[in-house]
């Protein structure tokens, strides 16, 4: 239950209602929509069953003067948990009879079978009135709505103030959960106040938001940033410039708390500049790398990260042993500044004389005083193996039925490493920080997959209007010594802009597989066919335009296979069939069968906190999911895919979704589910989530976060060889190679391609990039060709001296 302390909470939202439907006696002008089936008045309240994932309940009879102090409440029970939205509008008339995508607010329904009190905060100011209401409840529920409320959640004047301390925040306003606090401002000139502070504690780690709306702009916006369990207050700065909603007026202030654990809310303030102290900790302090052996050493990584506002300082750091543990290589002690929001790191090389457990600590000096982390070390015993000119041939394992895992194929260069390495060090890979360009790295890959299991990878692969990009793994694989113990598909990422693919190019497209693909003794067929995976069906029947051309494009491939001396191609969809008559479609157009990329089942639906889901959600609820797609794709094949996670702060920062409590364990339980399924549905292929998508965080090639246990969950559940001819996992440093990794990205401020291409890469509608004479060369296929490089963030000098 959160507590929050200093602040009047407010049981219930102030203020006169203006508008509410009580369903006494009737439905009330509320209409349902034919997703929605059994609506009717029972005893007090509306009730119905959702039959899709549109399912809502409409009132075109309303009428009231609308305002920024406004909130709607919504008394419901549902018995799955899911998404709702709130839609309104000022107009009865227009494309969608009045309603558009923008003016919509999203809810959370726990679906626990209680009734729940949700508040809904739309901000839909900038109209005069509102004509129109619509609810839509979560996607497959049975549902009763006992009311539907307009309040005010205010009766405050807008206040002119800048910063509140805990004998302020009386002022503020919660909904009835206590996870919003708001207040009304008065015009808040946003491009002079780019910073905000906000002192919180906490007995638990959660995700925390600074929420706004503008003045000329419907909506509640939000800027997340975690918050972490501290035994006293912490301040959480939040830099708002450059954000795209933080602008003009702001009109209303807030914050939006986790609704887990013990939170005490003790301060905010807005600023032109943040003036918090510096706010020193220990972010890291594990091994490096992977493996870690006794009687070698061992890489100790240790990163110090400033939160707070001004630069802070370290000196003498030092290591505390345990008997048996011994320093071989290490920082030599000295003042470090580290300006807000940087990080420095720095390592000493360990050595144990003996496998097992070691802890080990590290303290240091610093702005606000000592610091202190702990940990505990674990070396494995030593393979002992010779030296070997090459990776070891494979030891492939027999399975029960084929495991096949996706590919992505997105590491060929320093620069796409560096969110990895700067954000989460555990995940670097056994074989480094590598180039997948690089056939001897494809080879460790294709022996630790056959070796655990995996006999397919299905490849994510890229084409617009003619544009190839990220190809490089697969030339490698064509060269590598051991691709014949893995076999490979195409999985055609078709995220191509729209009018980016004509017939035309489906004629092209397909004849490059021909040429290009389809002939590899290892290519994957499915009903003696060459098999093609594409991401969405949609995409492709709104490039060709329909059902009947995508049809007849699919027929003209067929035959062109048929020349080439294959018995046709094999389609399956990852997207596009998410209803039954989305099913009757691909199958009409040719498809014969479906799967997914994922398959989260109702983790975040599962969760109270927002964008934060755990994956023992995804063990227990996975399974419905996979029999309500194997029952809709009928006629057509459906493949279950166990997922690999998801977390892609990374890539896209602190608002990601992010799947936690992902361990060995929990996916293995997963995959026994999976293999249960696959038995009871007579299925001979099982899809595994991505094994390397690392800026995601769907990812089980082995790494320094769980070593070879992911990829050892695979072969522990499928195998059906005696577990004592299963091979040892080995790693290059364990027969005297590698490593594999890119140097590190050096940090530029402008590039003259007299070396090369200095780490820009090709994003999209770009086709024949190359460097030379200096100079990049491309051809443009799109009307918006884009390159990308990824900057490293600028380091505060880090301790580099060893003894």
């Amino acid at each position: 239950m959160m507590e929050l302390l200093l602040v009047t909470l407010v049981a219930s939202l102030t203020g006169a209602q203006a508008v509410g439907w009580e369903f006494s006696d009737s439905v009330e002008d509320w209409t349902p929509n034919p997703e929605i089936e059994g609506f009717f008045h029972d005893n007090g309240r509306v009730v119905g069953h959702a039959t899709g994932g549109d399912a809502f309940i409409l009132n075109r009879n309303v009428d009231f003067s609308a305002s920024a102090a406004q909130a709607v409440e919504i008394r419901i029970r549902a018995d799955r948990s899911g998404m709702g939205q709130v839609y309104w509008s000022e107009a009865l008339e227009g494309r969608y009879g009045g309603l558009t995508p923008d003016q919509q607010t999203s809810f959370q329904v726990r679906g626990t079978g209680e009734w729940e009190t949700i508040t809904v905060f739309p901000f839909w100011h900038t109209v005069d009135r509102i004509r129109q209401l619509r609810v839509n409840v979560p996607a497959y529920s049975e549902f009763a709505i006992d009311s539907i409320r307009i309040v005010s959640w205010t009766d405050e004047d807008p206040t002119s103030a800048t910063a509140w301390e805990a004998a302020d925040l009386d002022l503020w306003r919660a909904d009835p959960e206590g996870r919003k606090y708001l207040m009304l401002v008065d015009h808040l000139n946003s491009e002079a106040l780019n910073w905000v502070m906000v002192q919180i504690q906490s007995d638990s780690e959660g995700l925390a938001s600074v929420v706004w709306a503008k003045d000329d702009a419907f909506g509640l916006h939000r800027e997340q940033f975690p918050i972490v369990p501290s035994d006293k207050p912490r301040m959480y700065i939040v830099e708002m410039a450059g954000l795209p909603d933080w602008e003009s007026s702001i009109i209303t202030l807030g914050v939006e708390l986790p609704p887990e654990g013990v939170v005490h809310l003790e301060s905010l303030q807005i600023a032109a500049e943040p003036t918090a102290p510096p706010q020193l900790e220990l972010s890291y302090f594990d091994f490096e790398s992977y493996p870690n052996r006794a009687g070698m050493p061992c890489s100790l990584l240790t990163r110090v990260t400033n939160h707070g506002g001004q630069t802070g300082a370290i000196e003498d750091a030092r290591l505390i042993l345990s008997e048996g543990l011994t320093v071989t290589a290490g920082p030599e002690p000295e003042t470090v500044s580290i300006p807000f929001g940087d990080f420095i790191d720095w390592t000493w090389e360990v050595q144990a004389d003996r496998a097992g457990d070691y802890p080990i600590a590290v303290e240091f000096d610093g702005s606000h005083g000592p610091e202190r982390a702990e940990t505990t070390l674990t070396f494995s015993k030593p393979l002992r193996l010779p030296e070997a000119d090459y990776v070891p041939e494979p030891q492939p394992i027999e399975t029960a039925i084929d495991i096949a895992a996706y590919y992505f194929p997105g590491w060929d260069a320093a620069a796409k490493w560096e969110p990895i390495r700067t954000t989460t060090p555990e995940r670097k890979p056994v074989l480094g920080y590598y180039d997948e360009a690089d056939p001897e790295v494809v080879d460790w890959q294709i022996k630790w997959a056959v070796e655990n299991g995996i006999s397919i990878f299905l490849v994510d692969w890229y084409w617009t209007d003619g544009a190839r990009m990220l190809e490089h793994w697969f030339d490698a694989y064509r060269e590598a010594r051991y691709r014949d113990y893995l076999d490979v598909a195409i999985m055609w990422a078709n995220h191509n802009p729209p009018d980016t693919h004509s017939h035309e190019d489906w004629i092209a497209v397909t004849q490059h597989w021909i040429d290009e693909y389809f002939h590899l003794d290892t290519y994957v067929q499915i009903d003696g066919k060459p098999a093609v995976f594409i991401w969405d069906a949609r995409n492709i029947r709104a490039d060709l335009g329909g059902s009947e051309a995508v049809r007849a494009a699919f027929d003209e491939s067929q035959q062109m296979a048929h020349d080439a001396g294959y018995e046709g191609i094999t389609y399956i969809a990852l997207h596009g069939h998410e209803s039954r008559n989305l099913v009757e479609q691909l199958a009409y157009e040719g498809y014969a069968g479906t799967t997914t990329y994922h398959e989260w089942g109702d983790v975040t639906g599962a969760s109270t906190v927002y964008r934060r889901g755990d994956f023992e959600d995804v063990v227990q609820t996975a399974p419905a999911h996979w029999a309500e797609k194997r029952e809709r794709s009928q006629p057509l094949t459906y493949y279950p895919v166990a997922t690999t996670g998801w977390d892609s702060r990374p890539w896209h920062g602190h608002d990601s979704l992010v799947i936690r409590g992902r361990t060995p364990e929990r996916f293995e339980r997963l995959l026994r589910k999976a293999k249960a399924f696959c038995g009871e549905h007579n299925k001979d292929m099982l899809v595994i989530g991505p094994v390397n998508e690392w800026g995601e965080g769907s990812y089980i090639e082995p790494c320094t976060e769980y070593g070879f246990e992911m990829y050892e969950a695979i072969r522990g559940v499928f195998a059906i060889d005696d577990p004592e001819m299963w091979p040892v996992n080995v790693a290059p440093v364990d027969v005297g190679l590698g490593p594999y990794d890119l140097p590190p990205v050096e940090l530029r401020t402008h590039w003259t391609f007299d070396d090369g291409d200095q780490g820009w890469t090709p994003m999209m509608g770009i086709s024949d990039f190359r460097h030379e004479n200096n100079a990049l060369h491309m051809r443009t296929t799109t009307h918006d060709p884009a390159l990308t490089i990824l900057i490293p963030t600028m380091r505060a000098p880090a301790f580099d001296g060893f003894e």
